[in-house]
Formats: C-alpha cells, structure tokens, sequence
C-alpha cells in the first residue's frame, strides 16, 4: 500500500508507521509536492497507475464544501486524523498511529470504493495503562461527499 501524509500531519509520524509495519510506500506531501495546493498535487496522485491512501490532519477538508468539490474529482481514500488527535502532542500521536495502523490497512486493502476514514480515540473503552483505545471507523464514502 502507499500512503502520502499531507501537510497537517507531522512528519515524524512518517517514521513511526515505518517501525510499524513493513513493505508499505509512505511519501510526505511536504517533500514531494512543496508548496502546492490540493488542485495541484491531488491530480497528479490520483492519476498515478497505483493507488494512494492520504493521511490528513485537516478535518475542515471534509466539510467544506470547495474542498468536497475537489475530494469527488479526484478520488482517493483518505484517513483523517480526528478530534483531539491533531491537537495532541507527538509522542500520543505516534501511540495512537501506531496502534491504529494494523486496524487500517485490515480496512483498506481490497477495499472496492474510496473511502474516508476516521482515527479516533473509543470514548467507551481503556487500555491497560488506562489510555483511551484508538478505533479506526469507515465514515463516508467519497461518492457520498
């Protein structure tokens, strides 16, 4: 699988999921598309002849409808980063990725639609070291935007 982590996304976390997991591509947007808008590089990225999973810390590019406009044109899946995740310091980013990252590639691979995919912390449940388990959940699908 290949995964671009977006310009919200600290890029540290790049190497976390490294440690992870093997055999997966991971580009960080900020090195191979500097400077550019989303009319730029998500043309380039979704054209590519393989498919790109975007990992993104901007939750408001869900929501706006501009943004949405340019998310149906150019079809990938996403992963937003949720919540209180994209305010919380890198060391709990990293965790919560970490932990997280088995659960979303079981979701994605084979997948037959792009979808969008949230990482959240489960309000419901805790960890052993009484920390909030991380969920992957399905949210939309693109066509639905």
């Amino acid at each position: 699988m290949n995964f671009l982590f977006d310009a919200n996304c600290n890029p540290r976390l790049i190497d976390v999921v490294r440690n992870v997991v093997a055999g997966h591509v991971f580009e960080d947007l900020r090195v191979t598309h500097p400077h550019a808008d989303e009319p730029v590089w998500m043309p380039e990225v979704a054209s590519r002849p393989e498919p790109w999973v975007v990992i993104s810390g901007d939750k408001a590019r869900f929501r706006k409808p501009a943004e949405l406009i340019v998310l149906k044109r150019y079809p990938m899946t996403w992963v937003g980063l949720m919540g209180t995740y994209i305010h919380a310091g890198f060391d709990e980013q990293a965790r919560r990725l970490a932990e997280a990252w088995p659960s979303l590639v079981r979701k994605i691979e084979g997948q037959k639609e792009h979808w969008v995919y949230k990482i959240k912390q489960d309000p419901l449940h805790r960890n052993p070291q009484r920390q909030r388990r991380v969920i992957v959940e399905r949210y939309r699908r693109i066509a639905e935007l």
